[in-house]
């Protein structure tokens, strides 16, 4: 029992030198987006949760399907303040709750779920928009370390199976494969949209508000 208390004592002592790199990267970066005016944005606590968790939904699906893809995203707050987000923050709290719930029902069997959820979930905190910067509901960028969390359960998933049944090793393969391609082109096409400031924002003019 005193062996396994320390090693839980030293995985925590192992990460305070990165908790105090973070917090000191946080009062930074409030201080600097207090000072360029960023933390100014008139929007209120309640539409703030709100869209934090449709932000969340969303960045799920912009991992999953990555088009209408913009270089700003005008937060519901700014572009419609009358209109009411509870029935989508609901349906969001629905997906993510649910997601959650099945992650932690199958930690024993499948702990990858688990921790690939929590990694897309915690990562994003700091830039969901509990603490507004700006007039932005969300932002393609701050996921890229978030999404690699689904990307860790979704492949860890695909090699259990194919352990599981090794006949459809081929057409994991293939989806593999398939998934691959798309992206490269996608990826290419998304590159078109920052060949110049007017293609930039012509985009974002069309896929958003």
């Amino acid at each position: 029992p005193l062996a396994r208390l320390w090693g839980w004592r030293a995985l925590v002592l192992e990460k305070v030198p990165l908790a105090a790199l973070a917090a000191a990267s946080i009062a930074l970066t409030l201080e600097a987006q207090r000072a360029g005016g960023a933390l100014d944005a008139p929007i209120a606590l309640g539409a703030r949760l709100a869209n934090a968790l449709v932000a969340y939904a969303t960045y799920l699906g912009q991992v999953l399907w990555p088009v209408g893809l913009a270089v700003y995203y005008p937060h519901p707050a700014m572009v419609a303040p009358e209109e009411s987000r509870l029935a989508p923050a609901l349906l969001a709290l629905a997906l993510l709750g649910g997601v959650t719930w099945s992650a932690f029902r199958l930690r024993r069997r499948l702990p990858w779920l688990l921790v690939g959820w929590c990694w897309f979930l915690g990562l994003l905190v700091p830039m969901i928009g509990l603490v507004q910067a700006g007039t932005l509901a969300h932002a393609d960028r701050y996921a890229y370390l978030s999404a690699l969390g689904l990307e860790l359960a979704l492949v860890w998933s695909a090699a259990e199976l194919v352990r599981a049944r090794p006949a459809w090793r081929g057409a994991v393969l293939g989806l593999g494969a398939l998934a691959l391609a798309a992206s490269a082109l996608q990826s290419v096409r998304q590159i078109e949209v920052w060949s110049s400031s007017e293609a930039l924002f012509r985009n974002a003019l069309a896929h958003t508000e």
